[in-house]
């Protein structure tokens, strides 16, 4: 665990919490100057966090909002007060309306991150403090203490992190099929209750590339460019603004807008990808590329939609013996469960 100590003052109405990283400063100072790397971290675990603005300069405004479990998002803001990149930052932190606008009446606190380099690492010493011993001890009892330890608790697996994570995101049977037997995918359960949406939120935070096969990305792509009615405008627009990596040795250019075609050795390809600057990747399915990915052991997470339905036949996920480790098991309410998995 990074945090070493965590302390309550009412009588200075200061929370501060101390963390030491095995990490440059520099490194650190990342998880906060990158929004991507932000919301892998800022929220508790299963509160995952999506930063709308992220102005890190004087007077730059912040404004972000965390999904529950349930669904729902709370917002907040920040104001920057000052920078020194990458050694401190202060903001003004509130809670905010649907609008993002603050909402009158709530906590406002003054935060002032700090980064020292100890013994080959980083100090981050966080500092709230609050404008009234009534606002503090309200933060106090909403759980505002726990929250921001079990956040900055998460840091330590991102800096620890070689380059792009690359994650599996597809439907399967219960008895562990992508498609059916002629491609059939009629054995989906719908429709999905608000859990399913709200994981596949927290899922996607910090992706910014997706990787298909060139089958898939033949229906994929013209699909979600037809803006199809039955899906909200934001997930519409994320799915066509997000760049894409068609995996195809036939296809010599892309036909599509957003995506490039990658070909040649798998391997190569997606290590290529990886070591390059960005956030995580994240692919849909499409059997033949699937299978090749986890059979030469590309992936970092695989995650899996079980539909409770068998169909005895079809396109399976694994072709062969895969050992895993077992992250999480998420059952949602319309009897979907979802199986996060890393290879072991």
């Amino acid at each position: 665990m990074s945090v070493t100590s965590i302390d309550k003052d009412f009588d200075t109405l200061t929370l501060t919490l101390v963390a030491d990283f095995d990490a440059p400063v520099e490194r650190v100072w990342q998880l906060w100057a990158d929004p991507r790397q932000l919301e892998r971290w800022w929220g508790p675990p299963g509160y995952p966090a999506t930063f709308e603005e992220h102005d890190l300069t004087p007077g730059g405004a912040v404004s972000y909002f965390m999904t529950t479990p349930e669904g729902e998002k709370p917002r907040g803001w920040w104001r920057i007060t000052s920078i020194d990149a990458p050694r401190s930052l202060e903001f003004t932190d509130g809670f905010a309306d649907q609008d993002g606008n603050p909402v009158p009446g709530t906590p406002v606190s003054t935060v002032r991150i700090q980064l020292t380099e100890r013994e080959g690492g980083t100090r981050m010493e966080l500092r709230s403090v609050s404008d009234s011993r009534e606002e503090m001890e309200q933060l106090m009892s909403m759980g505002a203490a726990e929250g921001l330890q079990q956040a900055v608790g998460q840091m330590d697996a991102l800096l620890e992190t070689k380059g792009r994570r690359f994650k599996l995101q597809t439907q399967v049977t219960v008895d562990g099929y992508m498609a059916g037997p002629a491609g059939e995918m009629d054995w989906m359960r719908f429709p999905w209750s608000d859990d399913v949406g709200a994981y596949i939120d927290a899922t996607m935070r910090g992706v910014d590339t997706i990787v298909l096969g060139r089958k898939l990305a033949e229906g994929f792509i013209p699909a979600w460019e037809s803006r199809p009615e039955s899906e909200d405008q934001a997930s519409i627009d994320w799915m066509n603004n997000t760049p894409k990596v068609v995996i195809s040795n036939s296809l010599g250019e892309s036909p599509w807008k957003n995506a490039v075609v990658a070909g040649g050795d798998l391997a190569e390809t997606i290590n290529r990808l990886k070591a390059q600057p960005g956030g995580d990747m994240i692919a849909y399915g499409g059997g033949t590329l699937v299978s090749s990915l986890i059979a030469e052991n590309l992936l970092d997470e695989i995650r899996l939609f079980v539909n409770p339905t068998a169909i005895g036949a079809g396109m399976p996920v694994f072709g062969a013996r895969q050992e895993l480790n077992l992250v999480e098991a998420r059952p949602f309410a319309c009897g979907i469960t979802a199986l996060h998995y890393e290879p072991r």
